[in-house]
């Protein structure tokens, strides 16, 4: 039998905050409370920078372009949105553009990518690169303003997304950098009645990690490094699924019915390479994928825990 080390997974999973007496009292229940608790703090921007009904329309294309963090092969954001409209009765088609650079290359794509393939929205999601660049506010800005305004011309809807955090120190450099493109994303969609999906990422972490301090590895809504966790993707799922006008019911809904989904969330275990070689060797006896022997073992080991 194969010993997986879900250590890390089921850390994040049993963190949670429940709110008593507008102050945060810690305990250990699941993630899915989790998120219902930051729901009801103001984790969440909804006005003015939110449609107050549902503007997309069944049939309609999106696309997703952004850096490193919406490249295709990094992330599941952009395919949760899409399930989470499906639930509630909206069939969309996907472009997704992911791509690694500033926003000034974004710009330099925006007519082959995005404009090109004439979809009805895009969701843009940019500023980590932009910092390790350490490319200013009001080039970030004047970048952000030019991609928005070219792609209205081209009678495209727009959706911009914050710029998430480098890690989870919110202290950190390039954190900084990213937390004043936000500030002044911020106003400038107030000023121009942009739609921004808009969430308080640092408030989150904190949330979510008990009230402590957290730090670069912490893991709690994000890989470690610039990549968002599955916890981390759906936070800013649920930011874009409100700001597209979703009701409180209706975003319940789209969770639900991703929540046993297998291709929206790709968890990894710490395997010695003994362990692998055994793992290759039973999904080569079942003849079926590793990922898939492996998500079977997982789902065994958590529906003997306790549950919380």
């Amino acid at each position: 039998m194969l010993t997986i080390r879900l250590a890390l997974i089921f850390d994040s999973i049993l963190r949670t905050m429940l709110l008593h007496s507008s102050r945060l009292v810690i305990k250990p229940v699941g993630w899915t409370k989790v998120i219902a608790a930051l729901c009801l703090l103001d984790i969440f921007a909804v006005e003015p920078c939110s449609a107050q009904e549902i503007v997309i329309k069944n049939g309609q294309k999106i696309a997703v372009l952004g850096d490193l963090v919406t490249r295709w092969d990094a992330t599941d954001y952009p395919q949760q949105v899409i399930r989470g409209l499906e639930a509630n009765g909206i069939h969309v088609g996907l472009i997704h553009v992911g791509c690694m650079g500033t926003t000034d290359k974004m710009l330099g794509i925006l007519d082959e990518k995005v404009i090109a393939q004439k979809p009805d929205w895009m969701i843009l999601n940019c500023g980590i690169d932009d910092a390790w660049g350490n490319r200013t506010t009001d080039q970030y800005i004047k970048d952000i303003t030019r991609i928005v305004e070219k792609t209205e011309a081209a009678g495209i809807k727009v959706v911009l997304s914050i710029a998430t955090m480098v890690g989870e120190d919110p202290d950190s450099h390039y954190n900084g950098i990213i937390a004043a493109y936000n500030t002044a994303l911020r106003q400038q969609a107030r000023e121009k009645k942009w739609l921004l999906a808009d969430f308080d990422m640092p408030a989150a972490l904190v949330a979510a990690g008990g009230g402590a301090k957290t730090h670069r590895s912490s893991g709690l809504l994000t890989n470690g490094t610039v990549f968002l966790n599955p916890m981390g993707n759906e936070l800013l799922v649920l930011a874009i699924l409100r700001t597209l006008g979703l009701d409180t019911a209706q975003i319940q809904k789209a969770r639900d019915s991703w929540l046993d989904r297998t291709d929206l969330c790709k968890a990894k275990a710490a395997l010695t390479v003994r362990q692998n070689e055994q793992l290759a060797a039973l999904a080569a006896k079942e003849k079926r994928p590793a990922s898939e022997v492996l998500g079977e073992m997982v789902a065994k080991a958590l529906a003997a825990c306790p549950q919380q």
